[in-house]
C-alpha cells in the first residue's frame, strides 16, 4: 500500500473538499428535485442548521425568500441561471441569490452584499454632501471674478488673464458638480414620475434640441425610424435626456461636415436606440470604460475635446433604472455606434 505524501503534487480530494468549506459565499447543492445533496459551512451558518436532505420548501420556512426560486424545470437545464436579490430578516441582511441549473439538479450561490451597499450609500451620502456644499463657496468666486473683470484697468492685461483663467476653471468645476448631483438625481427619482408614451415624440424633441449643434459644425443629422415603434412607460424628461446626451456625443466627436443618424427599432419586447456617426471612433481598449463615471478615451483627436466624463455615465443610470441596458461598437477613424434597449409596454395603439 502507498501513501501520497503531502506536496508530492497528486491530487487529493480532501482539497476540494476544504475549498469547499472555506469559501466565505454560502453554497448549496440540490438535485432535481430540489433537495440538498451539499452545503459548505457559510451555508450551514447562513441557516443555523444541517442542511443535509432539506428540500427549498424546507430552506423556504427559514428565509421565505427561497420560495421564488423554481425548482422542477424539464429537461435539460444547464443553461438555467437566475439572481435574485433578497433579504434576510432574521439576520438583517442583504444577499445576491444566484441559481446555477446543470444536468442533475442545481448550484444555489448566496453572497452578503450588506457591507457593499453600507459602502455604496456612505460614498453617495457623502458624495451629495460634499457637492452641495461646494456650490456656494463657488458661486461666490464666479461672482466675484466677474465684478474685478469689470473693474481690473485696460492698463494691466495680465491681471485679467489671471482673473480669467481662475473664472473659467471655476466655470468647470460648477459644470462638473452639476453633472454629479445630475448623476444622483437620476439614481434615486421616484419611479412613480413615469408615463406612457410614444417613442417618436421623445425621439423628435430630442433630435430638434440637437439640430444646432449638429448645424454649428455642418453636420447632417439624419433620422431613420421603422414603423410601429410600440409604447414605452418611462420617466420622459430622463429618457429623452438620455438620447439627447447619445446624440450630442456623437456631434463632440465628430470633426466638420460629417454625419450622425439616429435610429429605432423594436423586436423581441425591447425597444430600441442608436446613434450612429462617422466620427473619430474609440479604442477596443478604452470600449469596456466608456460608460463609467468621469472615464475619458485619451486617443489622437479628443486634446481639444472638453468634457467632464459623466454625460454616457448619465445614459446608463437613465436606462438601467428602466429595466434597460446600453451598448457601444466602434472603430477608429471610422466611427462609432452607440445604442440602448428599453423594455415595450405591453400592449400597443
Amino acid at each position: 500500500m502507498s501513501n501520497t505524501k503531502r506536496g508530492s503534487g497528486a491530487f487529493n480530494p480532501d482539497w476540494l473538499v476544504a475549498a469547499f468549506h472555506a469559501l466565505p459565499d454560502a453554497i448549496l447543492v440540490l438535485d432535481g428535485n430540489g433537495r440538498v445533496r451539499l452545503a459548505n459551512a457559510a451555508a450551514t451558518e447562513f441557516f443555523g442548521a444541517v442542511l443535509t436532505e432539506w428540500t427549498l420548501e424546507d430552506l423556504a420556512k427559514t428565509e421565505p425568500d427561497f420560495g421564488l426560486v423554481p425548482i422542477g424545470l424539464p429537461g435539460d437545464i444547464t443553461n438555467v441561471r437566475q439572481t435574485l436579490k433578497i433579504h434576510s430578516e432574521r439576520l438583517s441582511r442583504d444577499y445576491l441569490l444566484t441559481l446555477v441549473g446543470y444536468i442533475q439538479g442545481y448550484v444555489v450561490l448566496l453572497r452578503d452584499l450588506t457591507d457593499a451597499h453600507d459602502q455604496e450609500d456612505f460614498k453617495h451620502d457623502m458624495l451629495r454632501l460634499a457637492t452641495h456644499d461646494l456650490r456656494s463657496p463657488l458661486a461666490l468666486i464666479i461672482s466675484y471674478c466677474e465684478l474685478m473683470l469689470l473693474e481690473i484697468p485696460e492698463a494691466l492685461p495680465d491681471l485679467t488673464q489671471y482673473v480669467s483663467i481662475i473664472h473659467e476653471a471655476a466655470d468647470r468645476m460648477k459644470l462638473l458638480l452639476d453633472a454629479v448631483l445630475h448623476v444622483e438625481r437620476f439614481r434615486t427619482v421616484p419611479l412613480d414620475l413615469r408615463r406612457t408614451v410614444n417613442p417618436v415624440d421623445l425621439i423628435g424633441a430630442a433630435v430638434d434640441n440637437m439640430r444646432a449643434l449638429a448645424a454649428q459644425k455642418n453636420q447632417q443629422l439624419l433620422v431613420a425610424l421603422r414603423p410601429d415603434l410600440g409604447l414605452l412607460t418611462v420617466d420622459v424628461l430622463f429618457i429623452q435626456e438620455a438620447m439627447e446626451n447619445l446624440i450630442g456625443n456623437a456631434i463632440k466627436y465628430t470633426p466638420e461636415g460629417g454625419q450622425i443618424t439616429v435610429r429605432a427599432y423594436t423586436g423581441d419586447e425591447r425597444f430600441q436606440f442608436v446613434v450612429e456617426d462617422t466620427g473619430i471612433g474609440i479604442g477596443a481598449e478604452h470600449l469596456p470604460h466608456v460608460f463609467e463615471a468621469f472615464y475619458r478615451a485619451k486617443q489622437p483627436g479628443t486634446e481639444n475635446i472638453e468634457g467632464t466624463g459623466l454625460g454616457l455615465s448619465l445614459v446608463k443610470a437613465a436606462v438601467e433604472r428602466h429595466q434597460g441596458s446600453v451598448w457601444v461598437e466602434s472603430s477608429v477613424g471610422k466611427g462609432s455606434r452607440f445604442g440602448f434597449w428599453l423594455p415595450l409596454q405591453a400592449e400597443k395603439e
